[in-house]
């Protein structure tokens, strides 16, 4: 099977998973199902054959490019562009040029959504099912028919070009809500990058500086004005989940008078079934791993943090498509001060879904900074929220106006404002005294130093001798005493080196192997069998690889020394 074959073998079996009915064009019937994806379709002359040519309730609405397995999809979508505008004006469609372009290698998936305001390719884990490219399209039919930020006609990256002005204050008396400039700016910077087509962002902001009240916020207007199907929102274990459910049901709208949870539905995810109604569900990724596998998690291990859990999962296992929650699942996904290995054992989770990716967090990480391409959308570190007063309990007004304290009489409140100013003049002479005494001691710091390196704290050699009536070594003599021993003792190392390897014969003399030796690499192997009474053969003069001239060698003439290389040794005889 070659790797075109391979790869369309995939991309028909990601295709059925997603619930399309794949045929040849032989035995196409465009309503034989919702999706029906007919391979090799003819185009117009000149345009050439669509791999795969994809209807929707009848209709033409896309085409899929396959290419082989490992081949790069950058920069094929020329090409896939080309094959969407093709389509013979004889079949009917959704539109021309078809909104839909895919380009496949049953590996990597690409797809561009030509109903978005600036189309662009981007990758996909598969193949979305066709109800949700139903969905898409009918925003078509409605675009001349409402002009409104709710009703907009387009996806959710076109609503989000048309989002309604933010609402920082809202309720009265005792429901009366507002929110902070950080809160403000986190919201807004986010829309804008939403807009912009940015597939991921990172919000920081401080612990207490309200990191989840904004988090709903944003989700509020994605769902209710963005027009985003369901947001998926991460915590790191079930306790978290839980408070974090009872904050979005208790989050009143700026826009109505329904609390969250009235308006829509709010999953906290404890099973293995989504609620196919619910607009937010909030759940462990531990969680959501084991419902991508299949498997059944045990309560326990809901409640542990991802960064124990990641024990259990060291190497977490690759998910494949389960068609019970495709990719299309999710249009946001919100991760909640979640541990660092969210974004590398279980990224994979966070990348199955075909969703934008936002992060919260107080304390980002080198990973953390990573997964989302030091794409910062909202700095407020813990020294901003600190000169903010954030997170320090407040004193109502009212309790200040209707408490009562004490007060004494008008002359006895100038006696105590004149004591005040009187501790307070003490307080700043005394300051006052302190940096002088600090400077003070500065000096005397550096005037010791200085007095030590010109040796004037103890008396000198020369001082103390004249006042003992004595001589001494001066410096030149010291240097000469120095150098001398250190020759001595350089002499003496040398001698005694000598002496240890011992004196030689009568008629001896000492010499190095290197002067009285040539080595010749490939020569015969010694071994003991070299060795007779009349002497120890050598190789004198090659004459080929495995032959050579030997002579026999008196042992008193010649020591040698047995050798483990393949070398040969000669030695001249009259020198040991």
């Amino acid at each position: 099977m070659t790797p075109e074959q391979k790869a369309r073998v995939s991309i028909d079996a990601l295709l059925v998973a997603a619930g399309w009915h794949v045929c040849n064009v032989a035995d196409a019937n465009i309503h034989a199902a919702t999706g029906v994806a007919i391979r090799e379709f003819p185009l117009n002359s000149g345009f050439g054959f669509a791999d795969y040519l994809l209807y929707v309730n009848g209709k033409a609405c896309g085409v899929i490019e396959a290419k082989k397995e490992g081949a790069t999809l950058t920069g094929v979508e020329m090409q896939s562009s080309r094959y969407a505008q093709g389509l013979p004006t004889t079949l009917p469609a959704w539109r021309r040029p078809l909104p839909f372009v895919w380009e496949s290698t049953g590996i990597e998936t690409h797809f561009t959504n030509g109903l978005d305001p600036e189309p662009r390719a981007r990758a996909v884990f598969a193949y979305f099912r066709p109800e949700l490219l139903v969905q898409w399209l009918a925003y078509l039919q409605a675009a001349a028919a409402s002009n409104t930020a709710q009703e907009a006609a387009g996806t959710f990256l076109t609503r989000m070009c048309s989002m309604p002005e933010l609402v920082t204050e809202w309720g009265s008396g005792g429901a009366h809500y507002s929110l902070w400039p950080a809160q403000i700016s986190a919201i807004t910077n986010l829309e804008k990058s939403l807009a912009a087509n940015k597939p991921k962002a990172l919000i920081q902001m401080a612990t207490g500086s309200g990191k989840t009240f904004t988090s709903i916020g944003f989700i509020y207007r994605l769902i209710k004005f963005g027009g985003a199907r369901r947001v998926l929102f991460l915590v790191d274990r079930g306790n978290l989940a839980r408070q974090t459910k009872k904050e979005f049901d208790a989050y009143a709208s700026p826009y109505n008078n329904y609390k969250f949870g009235e308006e829509y539905i709010v999953q906290h995810l404890q099973g293995n079934q989504l609620d196919t109604s619910a607009r937010v569900v909030i759940c462990t990724i531990q969680r959501m791993f084991s419902m991508l596998k299949g498997r059944e998690l045990a309560e326990e291990a809901d409640e542990e943090s991802t960064e124990k859990i990641e024990t259990l999962f060291k190497d977490a296992e690759p998910i494949g498509y389960n068609p019970a929650i495709p990719i299309e699942s999710f249009d946001i996904v919100v991760t909640d001060e979640a541990h660092r290995s969210i974004y590398n054992l279980w990224r994979q989770v966070l990348e199955y879904f075909d969703a934008y990716l936002i992060g919260l967090t107080a304390t980002p990480n080198k990973q953390t900074f990573g997964f989302f391409n030091q794409y910062l959308v909202m700095e407020y570190g813990h020294a901003q929220a600190v000169a903010d007063a954030v997170g320090l309990r407040r004193v109502p007004s009212a309790y200040l106006e209707e408490q009562l304290i004490p007060l004494p009489d008008i002359g006895r409140q100038r006696e105590i404002v004149a004591e005040l100013e009187k501790q307070f003049s003490r307080l700043d002479e005394a300051v006052a005294n302190l940096l002088r005494v600090k400077a003070n001691l500065k000096r005397y710091k550096a005037s010791v130093l200085k007095a030590a390196v010109e040796g004037r704290l103890v008396e000198t050699e020369s001082a103390q001798a004249r006042r003992e009536g004595r001589t001494y070594e001066t410096g030149e003599q010291l240097l000469q005493r120095i150098v001398g021993s250190e020759e001595i003792r350089t002499n003496t190392s040398k001698s005694s080196k000598s002496s240890e390897q011992g004196d030689c014969p009568e008629g001896w003399a000492r010499t190095s192997i290197g002067r009285i030796s040539e080595f010749s690499f490939y020569g015969p192997r010694f071994s003991s069998d070299a060795y007779s009474d009349k002497g120890v053969l050598f190789c004198a003069r090659r004459i080929s690889m495995n032959q050579a001239e030997s002579t026999p060698v008196r042992p008193r003439e010649l020591i040698s020394l047995p050798r483990t290389c393949r070398s040969t040794v000669l030695l001249p005889v009259t020198c040991l």
